[in-house]
């Protein structure tokens, strides 16, 4: 009814071009009421839930990615959990990278005999646009995207997703953490 009102006070006071006995007071309010359910069922629909559960359909990142069915859940489980092996296989290919272009040490006798090592510096333009700083931000870039995007899916909630991601972030430390040289924190990213 109030969008029936406020109809009214749209109307000019003349009602030279309308008027308000010909308008059907009926159908408006019908119309106003039915995209007013519409609507709270579009809320109701989309409402996150903030628990660990089971329910179909959910929503994961897009409004396109919309599971509903068990195989398109088995699907996305899979593809989450080859994404969670992946990003752990980038931060370690980050920290081997990293190792490797650490500054050379030269290493030189002292007049004891004992040996003395030292790094040459370089100049700070020349360390932050070297080929290797810039492939460290690009990979940073890559890395902190996929370390959100991964919690995102996280926050859906949904139990078969979020175990996806434990599991795939297990067998990526596995697969890519098992020599020394490559562990070590390399900027956790929310996981």
């Amino acid at each position: 009814m109030d969008v029936v009102n406020s109809m009214h006070g749209m109307m000019p006071e003349d009602n030279s071009t309308m008027a308000a006995s010909t308008m059907n007071h009926d159908a408006m309010n019908h119309d106003a009421m039915n995209h007013a359910n519409h609507m709270n069922g579009m809320m109701m629909a989309h409402t996150m839930k903030m628990y660990f559960n089971f329910d179909l359909p959910v929503h994961v990142l897009f409004f396109e990615w919309l599971i509903v069915t068990q195989g398109q859940l088995a699907g996305s489980c899979v593809g989450v959990f080859v994404f969670s092996i992946l990003y752990e296989g980038l931060k370690s290919l980050r920290k081997y990278l990293q190792t490797k272009a650490a500054p050379k040490r030269y290493y030189q006798r002292n007049e004891k005999g004992s040996e003395i090592s030292f790094a040459r510096n370089k100049g700070i333009l020349s360390s932050m646009f070297n080929c290797w700083h810039l492939l460290q931000s690009l990979l940073q870039l890559v890395q902190t995207t996929a370390g959100l995007l991964l919690m995102l899916i996280f926050m859906t909630f949904n139990v078969w997703l979020a175990v996806s991601i434990s599991l795939g972030s297990a067998v990526g430390y596995f697969l890519f953490s098992w020599c020394p040289s490559c562990q070590g924190d390399i900027g956790e990213h929310c996981n």
